[in-house]
């Protein structure tokens, strides 16, 4: 795997090499998740874009493959913002082919 490279950066930290992130089942579904997820609640509100996108690239990066997003976000939810964290997970997955 290609290691992403967030905006701005120039040499990738330490653990850049995928780890596997620790499972637990999905109830009953047969379906394992991660145990470990990054939330987007803030991104859009108090987190821009670039430092949004070398958030998810560093938690893609260590082993991450599950991301918290909701319209309602970012929190508090005001008109102007609801779904902007939606947006920058899109753009992210869509920029660095994830």
């Amino acid at each position: 795997t290609k290691p992403i490279r967030p905006p701005g950066r120039t040499s990738p930290p330490s653990f850049r090499t995928p780890r596997p992130v620790p499972t637990a089942p999905l109830g009953a579904t047969g379906v394992a998740v991660p145990r470990v997820c990054l939330g987007t609640m803030l991104f859009g509100e108090a987190t821009d874009y670039a430092q949004a996108a070398r958030l998810m690239s560093l938690a893609a990066d260590a082993g991450a493959a599950v991301f918290d997003s909701a319209e309602m976000y970012p929190v508090p939810p005001r008109a102007g913002t609801a779904g902007r964290s939606e947006e920058m997970l899109g753009r992210w997955a869509n920029e660095y082919g994830r």
